[in-house]
């Protein structure tokens, strides 16, 4: 029952996709504050909503932000589920994808 209760709330986040990535990124933030407090901060459903945040930070133009998020990320990710974990490596790719951004926009911003 909890477990369908947080399912649906995951798919009423997924709905705010539409409103853009400012609105995705508060609403899986909030989303976030449920699953730790209801499943715990490493469990790997928490784990897999802590992604999106990360990666809704930076889609809405803040990547030094989203790195940060990402790099924390990996850390447990590493921990909890193993290096080789394709979660894991999700998250590293994610990691390596935002700093090459959050280069760009340092780059572009001393032009």
């Amino acid at each position: 029952m909890l477990d369908a209760g947080l399912n649906q709330l995951h798919d009423l986040v997924v709905a705010g996709y539409a409103g853009g990535a400012a609105t995705a990124r508060t609403q899986y933030t909030e989303l976030l504050a449920v699953r730790e407090r209801v499943l715990g901060t490493e469990h790997p459903h928490t784990l897999t909503t802590r992604h999106n945040p990360a990666y809704w930070t930076g889609q809405s133009g803040n990547p030094a932000e989203a790195r940060d998020l990402f790099a924390e990320l990996l850390a447990v990710r590493e921990r909890v589920l193993g290096a080789d974990h394709p979660d894991t490596l999700t998250t590293r790719r994610h990691l390596a994808h935002w700093t090459q951004q959050a280069r760009r926009a340092t780059d572009d911003s001393h032009r």
